[in-house]
């Protein structure tokens, strides 16, 4: 099977390393001479200097990862001409081209159009699903969250500058991508988000057309209501997660790798290690999550599993991001769905 990775900055260069590893003859295509000359000598590929030069040697699957809000014109291509695609988080403005995308993929389903879901199998946020679907803390609709990410943009990408790559800009700013990044997974395990209040900030002394810092009250399908800070200001990279119910809680602090589970009816913690719930222990890294995704992928190629979301859940994300500019920008709560009026269709 032929893979062609389609960008080869930092996400691209991760997507190499597991294709690669999946004994994939993998190729790649970017802009950037030095991008493609790193690639070439970290892992002896051929790489080309446009998606046209790349498209060239037939490929079986095209896996995205260039700037979030240019994925979709790639995975078209691919529904277009029977090519699967896996894509990067998309961070877009503007609906039609993901609304073709959209129509395409649900009238040809042999064709894989994969949008990513890196979280969905780490397996900390596995195990949070499982406890909170089998009703260990009680009706799965009748609690709150709390939830703070954060990065220090600059920490990002050391080896460049913050202007040389997409996160300098609004449209696609790294506190904007991040929202599509945390609220998949917060999505799988609590449904759909159905409004938002927030407030988005600049706080960060460097030079970037963004928000680096998204304060977001969300409320949930379902009942649930999360209070989430998305950041690129957090100088210690981390992840802090709490939900809560009268039945007791659970605390996931990312660095920690091990999540906490209280019950009330017992008054008992309880200290889950971070490891695959499908097995024994033997060693994990955030590497392992991205296999197990491309796996996932690959799995769906060949027909032995369907693939695990859509782009109508992706677009769903993208409309979180905007309904919580606008509710920043107004100062009221806005429904996510009638921020964008095609989506009713």
């Amino acid at each position: 099977m032929k893979a062609l990775v389609i960008g080869l900055g930092s996400m691209g260069r991760k997507r190499v390393q597991v294709l690669t590893e999946q004994k994939l003859e993998v190729f790649g295509a970017d802009i950037r001479q030095d991008r493609r000359a790193y690639i070439e000598k970290e892992y002896g590929i051929k790489t080309f200097e446009s998606f046209e030069k790349g498209i060239e040697i037939k490929p079986d699957v095209l896996i995205i990862c260039n700037m979030p809000n240019e994925h979709l014109q790639y995975v078209k291509y691919g529904l277009e001409n029977e090519i699967h695609t896996f894509s990067e988080e998309n961070c877009v403005s503007e609906f039609s081209l993901m609304d073709e995308v959209i129509r395409l993929s649900e009238k040809n389903k042999a064709v894989i159009a994969a949008p990513s879901c890196s979280f969905r199998h780490h397996p900390c946020v596995q195990m949070i699903k499982k406890i909170i679907d089998d009703g260990v803390l009680g009706d799965k609709n009748k609690g709150f969250i709390t939830y703070h990410c954060g990065s220090y943009l600059p920490d990002w990408h050391t080896y460049e500058k913050i202007s040389d790559y997409y996160v300098k800009d609004k449209e696609t700013g790294g506190g904007r991508d991040m929202i599509v990044f945390e609220y998949e997974w917060l999505q799988w395990i609590f449904g759909d988000v159905k409004s938002v209040m927030a407030n988005t900030v600049k706080y960060g002394a460097y030079e970037a057309d963004i928000f680096d810092t998204y304060q977001i009250i969300s409320d949930f399908e379902g009942g649930n209501t999360a209070s989430v800070a998305i950041d690129v200001l957090l100088r210690w990279s981390n992840r802090y997660f709490r939900y809560v119910t009268e039945y007791g809680e659970i605390y996931w602090d990312y660095n920690s790798h091990y999540i906490n589970v209280f019950d009330a009816r017992d008054g008992k913690w309880r200290i889950i290690p971070e490891a695959p719930i499908s097995g024994p222990y033997k060693g994990w890294n955030q590497m392992d999550m991205y296999r197990d995704e491309i796996r996932h992928f690959i799995s769906a190629t060949k027909g032995e599993a369907e693939y695990c979301t859509n782009y109508r859940n992706e677009k769903r994300l993208s409309l979180i991001t905007l309904a919580s500019e606008e509710s920043s920008r107004i100062g009221a709560k806005v429904s996510v769905i009638d921020t964008y009026e095609g989506d009713k269709q």
